[in-house]
Order: C-alpha cells, then sequence, then structure tokens
C-alpha cells in the first residue's frame, strides 16, 4: 500500500513540475503578467534612488547652471510623472515589451529601468526552472527507486525514496508558502541553492527519521 501511494506521489511531482518548466517557456508573457506586481515593486526600489539625486542636481545651483531650460523643463516633467504615480510609471515603461529609448540623460535613465526590470524577470524565469527541474529529477529518482525490482525486497530503497519524496515535499512548501522565487530582494534568488536544500534535507532527514519510517511500513505491511 504505501509503496503504491509513494508510486503516485511521485509520479504527480513529475507531471506537476514538467508542467511549470514548460510553462515558463511557452507563457513567459503570462508569467509576466501573473508578477508584475513583484516586478513593479522591485524595479520601484531601484529607481526611486535614482530620481531622488536627480531632483538633488536639479536643486543645486552649479549642477542646474549646466543644464539648458528646456533639459531642465524635460527633467522637471519626467520626475512628475514619476511622482504623480511611480507604479503606472514604471508599467508604462516596460509594457512596450523591453523598447529602447533614445535622447540624453532621460532616455538611459529609462533604459536603465527597463534592464533592470527585466533582468529581474529573467531571474525570476530562471529561479522557477532551476525549482521544477530539481523537483523532476528527485521525482523520477524516486520512482526509480520504488520501481527497482530490489525496492520489493530491501526495505531500505523504499525508506529511502520516501525520504526524497518528503524533502521535495518539504522543500516545495518551503519554496511556495515563503514565495521565495518573489522576494529576489536585491536581486537575491535561491538559485542552485534550492537542489542543494533538498539534498541537505533528504540527507538530515534519513538521519533523524529514516529508522521510524522502516518502522512504519513494517507495521503497515
Amino acid at each position: 500500500m504505501l509503496r503504491k501511494i509513494s508510486l503516485v506521489l511521485n509520479s504527480l511531482v513529475v507531471v506537476v513540475s514538467v508542467a511549470l518548466f514548460c510553462y515558463t517557456f511557452l507563457a513567459k508573457s503570462h508569467l509576466e503578467s501573473q508578477a508584475q506586481r513583484f516586478l513593479v515593486e522591485k524595479t520601484l526600489h531601484y529607481s526611486k534612488p535614482v530620481i531622488d539625486l536627480t531632483k538633488s542636481g536639479l536643486n543645486d545651483p552649479i549642477a542646474s547652471k549646466l543644464l539648458s531650460p528646456n533639459r531642465k523643463a524635460e527633467i522637471k516633467a519626467e520626475i512628475l510623472a514619476y511622482e504623480n504615480n511611480p507604479v503606472e510609471y514604471i508599467r508604462g515603461l516596460t509594457g512596450a515589451g523591453g523598447k529602447r529609448f533614445e535622447g540624453g540623460k532621460v532616455a538611459e535613465f529609462k533604459n536603465k529601468v527597463v534592464d533592470y526590470y527585466y533582468s529581474v524577470f529573467d531571474e525570476l524565469v530562471q529561479d522557477l526552472r532551476i525549482f521544477s527541474v530539481s523537483n523532476i529529477v528527485a521525482g523520477l529518482f524516486c520512482l526509480f527507486l520504488i520501481l527497482h525490482p530490489k525496492s520489493k525486497k530491501n526495505s531500505k530503497v523504499m525508506v529511502f525514496s520516501i525520504v526524497v519524496f518528503v524533502a521535495v515535499a518539504f522543500s516545495s512548501y518551503g519554496y511556495i508558502e515563503g514565495l521565495s522565487f518573489f522576494r529576489i530582494l536585491f536581486k537575491w534568488n535561491l538559485g542552485w541553492w534550492y537542489p542543494v536544500g533538498i539534498v541537505f534535507t533528504v540527507i538530515g532527514l534519513y538521519i533523524d527519521y529514516g529508522r521510524e519510517i522502516k518502522s512504519l511500513e513494517k507495521i503497515r505491511d
């Protein structure tokens, strides 16, 4: 019975993870729309200090003299547009699919904002792919152990496969519940630490609970 349950659960892990991996390639625009609030929030953290620095420069008498009246007016208009609605300002810049702006410092600032927005999005996509591939590998490994002829005769093989599944389930819960891929604070993300975390979780669970799981299996059989 335990073997059948483990087989179904790990098959589900593989199917869902494959679907998520394909989603990051086939539906990137949908993913971006779902994550837009997070992406805009991160971009605002990046752009606000630049806006504040630019305002300080305009208020500085010496720096202000170096700018022509038209350039001053252009920069002030851009700052005002940002301050009136920062969220819509960022969405307006990034809504053109990475369009490049031309013409002076204002255009340079806009391009940096767009570049940052999409760099955070690229890291989000990479994080999701690492997450899904790690789960696929772990799930297939569990299925291999479960379906291996020796697993019926060797209870340690079954115990280990269960430990791997529990580690994947625990790691996935921590990843999703904590919304780790929506918390790339200052462009920090889990990346390859996720599969490393699974490995250490497996080791810890097997050491701490391996004997208990083996005893439970004997009782149920």
